[in-house]
């Protein structure tokens, strides 16, 4: 498009010096140029004004997300056929930037669908008050009114007659399956999200021990929870809570670059641009997989087109862009969690090109295999790193490995 502008201008420059046109016809042209230039810049604003279909922000849910279609089905059958079904209690495991957040909102938009109310909350002090009193508010409308005070509690077979609320203290859990037994009279589900799961946190200890007691009772009740495979091993291995080591467990790492390049492609088309196949491979590969690196990549690809056809130029800047939010968003974080013994285990696998194994591994660290290995399943459970074929691992984290050789050297 700019091109065609480029032209215009350079033809009315042409016409403007012309000594041989005759003077109206010069005119005409001069006039018909003006308004070809004056559609072509309105065409290009337009362009650049096309709303951005990717969507990066925490959380965001994708217009088209990526190697999640089996998952979201198992999900939307899970909320319509409820009773012992496996999916109801799922946890999603995974290192950053692979969409945990965004796959929570997912669901909670297939339980939505079919007529269930949804919690969602983090894993902090106060999280089960937030539950209860979010709960209160969305099923205002299906509970049963009270005038003036709280009369009579029904619990299990037992009911109990009060004149005053304050002469009765109900726990968590009794207050919970009040207002489940009367969802449970409208044949209304409940499903609670938990985002960042740390097992330290004692409430949410005691959120998984009553969900156990609970689901017992009521069918339609489901708990998912997202965290990072160092939390979620933390968390199973409390002795309260051991029935979650029978939840449903999705892993989350990386998505093939064939659902990255339909994904991509089609989010591209929604808005009504295009992207050539030289541009679409060089995201694809810049991605490596990663279900944020993905909408980064977009995103900024999709900010530096200003025509409707995404080329090579786009997607170079674009990439540029994206890997220096992926940088602070994820590198960073990442290294930072990580253990000075770690560090060293990441720093061996540098001198390998790509794939490492861990006899080698012991011998650049001068430790028994047996040593190291420790540390090699626990970037395994982060998803650091990977296994390959052939008792191989890699660095799987796009980027990860340049980020490690930069802060070798610095600490070097």
């Amino acid at each position: 498009m700019l091109i065609l502008l480029n032209e215009v201008n350079r033809q009315i420059l042409i016409f403007k010096k012309s000594k041989k046109t005759k003077k109206v016809e010069r005119i005409k042209n001069y006039l018909k140029l003006q308004k070809s230039r004056k559609n072509l810049k309105y065409k290009q604003r337009e362009v650049k004004h096309m709303p951005n279909p990717f969507r990066p922000a925490f959380g965001a849910v994708p217009l088209y997300p990526a190697g999640r279609d089996a998952v979201l089905r198992d999900f939307d059958h899970a909320f319509e056929n409820y009773r012992g079904n496996p999916m109801l209690t799922s946890l999603l495991i995974g290192p950053h930037g692979t969409g945990k957040t965004a796959l929570l909102n997912m669901a909670a938009d297939e339980a939505r669908k079919q007529g269930w109310l949804c919690i969602d909350t983090s894993a902090r002090s106060g999280m089960l008050e937030e539950i209860y009193q979010n709960l209160l508010m969305q099923a205002s409308d299906f509970l049963e009114k009270k005038s003036g005070k709280l009369s009579s509690i029904q619990i299990g077979s037992f009911g109990i007659s009060i004149e005053n609320e304050s002469e009765i203290q109900l726990n968590w859990k009794n207050r919970m399956e009040i207002i489940l037994n009367q969802l449970a009279e409208q044949n209304i589900g409940l499903l609670i999200l938990v985002d960042e799961v740390i097992a330290e946190e004692s409430e949410m200890i005691e959120l998984t021990a009553v969900y156990q007691l609970l689901k017992r009772k009521f069918d339609k009740l489901s708990l998912i929870m997202a965290g990072f495979p160092s939390n979620i091993s933390s968390l199973l291995n409390e002795k309260s809570v051991t029935f979650l080591r029978r939840a449903h467990r999705i892993y989350l790492g990386r998505i093939s670059d064939s659902d990255i390049a339909i994904s991509f492609r089609k989010t591209i088309e929604s808005e009504g641009k295009k992207i050539t196949d030289e541009a679409l491979k060089l995201t694809v590969d810049a991605i490596e997989g990663f279900a944020y690196m993905m909408q980064l990549v977009g995103y900024y690809t999709w900010m530096n087109s200003d025509s409707q056809v995404i080329d090579l130029s786009d997607a170079e800047e674009g990439i540029r862009y994206a890997n220096s939010d992926f940088r602070t968003g994820v590198l960073e974080s990442t290294y930072r969690e990580l253990s000075d013994n770690d560090r060293k285990f990441l720093f061996a696998m540098l001198e390998d090109p790509k794939e490492s194994v861990l006899k080698d591994i012991a011998a650049r660290l001068n430790k028994s295999p047996g040593y190291v290995s420790t540390y090699k399943r626990r970037l395994l459970s982060d998803g650091i790193i990977e296994e390959n074929p052939g008792k191989s691992f890699s660095i799987v984290i796009p980027s990860f490995r340049e980020y490690l050789k930069e802060m070798k050297q610095s600490e070097s």
